[in-house]
């Protein structure tokens, strides 16, 4: 299985998401709110989902720029970005990621998590979404 955990209440966090039901045209991936039942699982204990998204595939667990990389791979996109963050060292990739995530109320933020919405790209993810 593959899962995106995301930022509920983020914009930013949630027009990524809308592009990755976009460009997952075969249904590979799964999503879920920090608060799910799947986020509280043994394997992702621990983690501080309010610093980063996470990317759960196959049993393994990717934080950060990794996330993002990983998920773009699964989805076969963006390959000349990822191939362009590959000739960065791993601790500036997380940088620019930490950055990102760190203003990333500065567009907008969710007063309600955005599964609930009646649109169709909303009843999209609420279609794929782990409880």
């Amino acid at each position: 299985m593959k899962a995106v955990i995301f930022d509920t209440e983020c914009l930013l966090c949630n027009r990524f998401i809308r592009l990755l039901l976009r460009l997952d045209k075969e249904g590979k991936l799964k999503f879920a709110s920090p608060s799910s039942d799947f986020a509280a699982a043994e394997i992702l204990r621990g983690i501080d989902f309010s610093k980063t998204i996470v990317f759960y595939s196959d049993g393994s667990v990717f934080l950060k720029s990794k996330a993002i990389k990983e998920i773009l791979k699964e989805v076969s996109a963006f390959g000349f970005l990822i191939f362009c963050l590959n000739r960065l060292p791993a601790s500036t990739q997380d940088w620019l990621y930490d950055l990102a995530a760190s203003n990333r109320y500065f567009f907008g933020r969710k007063q309600s998590c955005a599964i609930n919405s009646k649109s169709p790209s909303e009843q999209q993810i609420k279609s794929r979404l782990l409880s």
